[in-house]
């Protein structure tokens, strides 16, 4: 690696600036590898033109020689593969970050690094790419999901009981008159102020982490376990589907938490048993498998991540 500093623009469209994906995966992240690389990486957020091919191109002559491009989500459905081509040439190289984007952009996009945000989509972008055709050229990385900066101090407190929580979108999650006062539903959106967030994880110790499994999302999309991530951040066990394969990707197959199907029924019989356990040996191993996964995806190990890849894509160059 050079003793210069790599210089990343994040790549974002202006008109998305207010999208959750934006905040965390553009905003945040520029601030936790300034935080974290020690002036290793040298990060500067650009905004890229949604119209006209004309400011595309123009866009992409100005680009500094020898710079990494990091394409957000935002920009996936505006990008151009010809815009791509000429930002290699102009001697850049290029990531596209999907997110839980559609990961089928990769069909005609050729990025040196499609970007995984999840072992299964990572898993899903070899495939894809294998089926290409292509030669060198086109890497895989995977850099796993960051928590919102805004909840680096939050922390469950100690209490004498378990407390259930399910913090997002109602729609993204398994609900039914059964869960009713026995889970909190918070919702965490834009307009949700953080200040209340950090009260509800200070208050709770237990996170649904149960997908609904009748969500309908466009495109080939592989959700990151981005829950999870939180939850272990703040030092609470989640309740899973052990059918969601991102979550058993981390949690194991001994994690003891998990519903057999992602229904109202099985989640109550699971938080019964989380009751049951509370504070004793099982409770325990479950924390302690939180605290790995918390240790696996911290901030710091996100950044840290993310200069490797920045470092391999040098020396591929």
């Amino acid at each position: 690696m050079s003793d210069q500093p790599i210089n990343l623009e994040l790549v974002y469209l202006s008109r998305q600036k207010n999208y959750g994906s934006v905040e965390l995966r553009v905003f945040q992240l520029a601030r936790i590898i300034e935080q974290h690389t020690k002036g290793a990486v040298s990060v500067k957020l650009v905004t890229f033109p949604s119209k006209w091919r004309i400011r595309q191109l123009i866009w992409a002559m100005t680009r500094p020689k020898g710079s990494v491009l990091l394409f957000s989500k935002s920009c996936l459905k505006v990008l151009k593969p010809s815009i791509l081509a000429l930002c290699k040439r102009r001697g850049c190289q290029t990531i596209m970050d999907y997110v839980d984007g559609d990961l089928d952009n990769a069909r005609d996009l050729a990025p040196d690094i499609h970007l995984a945000c999840s072992f299964e989509a990572k898993e899903e972008l070899e495939r894809i790419i294998s089926g290409k055709n292509v030669g060198v050229g086109e890497n895989i990385g995977l850099l796993h999901h960051n928590t919102d900066t805004r909840l680096e101090h939050a922390r469950v407190q100690p209490a004498e009981r378990l407390s259930p929580v399910y913090i997002g979108d109602l729609a993204n999650t398994v609900h039914g008159a059964e869960l009713d006062g026995l889970v909190r539903y918070v919702p965490f959106e834009r307009a949700t102020e953080i200040s209340d967030v950090e009260k509800v994880i200070e208050d709770t110790n237990f996170h649904i982490c149960v997908r609904n499994p009748n969500a309908k999302y466009k495109g080939n999309v592989r959700k990151p376990f981005t829950k999870g991530f939180l939850a272990a951040h703040v030092g609470a066990p989640v309740l899973a589907w052990r059918g969601d394969v991102e979550a058993h990707r981390f949690l194991g197959e001994d994690y003891p938490y998990y519903v057999d199907e992602p229904t109202p029924e099985a989640i109550v019989k699971v938080i019964d048993f989380a009751i049951q356990s509370f504070g004793g040996p099982v409770w325990a191993r479950a924390l302690d498998r939180m605290e790995v996964i918390r240790q696996q995806v911290s901030n710091q190990q996100i950044a840290m991540s993310l200069v490797a890849l920045l470092t391999q894509g040098e020396a591929q160059d």
